[in-house]
């Protein structure tokens, strides 16, 4: 008769998923600029990915990846 669906899920279902951040929220976070943030990007320098031409950031990989990076030279 009908077409089957897939039954929903909700967030509940999924350990606690990574908080996701734009280019503005990562630069906010390492405190420089939104121009400094975009060169680590273009740079390979941060771990980032895209959604189309947008560029975001899951925030538990940045706090790790500052974490990595402390002591050693900064690109920012």
């Amino acid at each position: 008769m009908g077409e089957a669906r897939l039954p929903l899920t909700t967030l509940s279902e999924f350990p606690e998923p990574p908080l996701i951040w734009t280019l503005e929220d990562v630069a906010k976070f390492l405190r420089v600029s939104d121009e400094a943030a975009e060169n680590l990007v273009k740079k390979s320098k941060i771990p980032h990915f895209r959604v189309g031409e947008a560029i975001r950031f899951r925030k538990d990989q940045i706090i790790r990846w500052t974490e990595s990076e402390v002591g050693g030279d900064s690109a920012a």
